[in-house]
């Protein structure tokens, strides 16, 4: 069971876990191929809703991507995420995104980085 708050706030920055309300941006993001550039193809709606019902995001959890992927990965590192191990992906048959990369965040972790506390 997480810790971890419900949001975090810096300056520059709020997170918070995804709602069941936030369906069409997280859709739209999904469908968008420059977005989804380092997965097998765009989500489509079905897909994105299925995700959305069937993940509970949150910040103490780990999160992965593509090797290659170097715009999510310089996103993860500036956020303080710590890189736990790569891995062959076992459902991705693409060569280019087969590789992947693991990485863990806290809210404690991201916010001691910052100079804050959770709350």
């Amino acid at each position: 069971m997480s810790t971890a708050p419900a949001e975090i706030k810096t300056s520059r920055l709020r997170m918070r876990r995804l709602r069941t309300d936030d369906i069409s941006k997280f859709a739209a993001m999904n469908a968008d191929p420059h977005v989804m550039e380092f997965f097998p193809r765009p989500w489509s709606l079905s897909e994105s809703q299925t995700i959305l019902q069937k993940s509970n995001f949150g910040f103490d959890e780990r999160t992965f991507t593509a090797a290659i992927n170097s715009r999510s990965i310089r996103v993860m590192e500036r956020l303080r995420m710590k890189r736990e191990e790569d891995f062959e992906h076992p459902t991705v048959t693409d060569a280019r995104l087969k590789r992947h990369v693991l990485y863990r965040a806290t809210a404690e972790l991201f916010l001691s980085s910052q100079g804050l506390q959770t709350t």
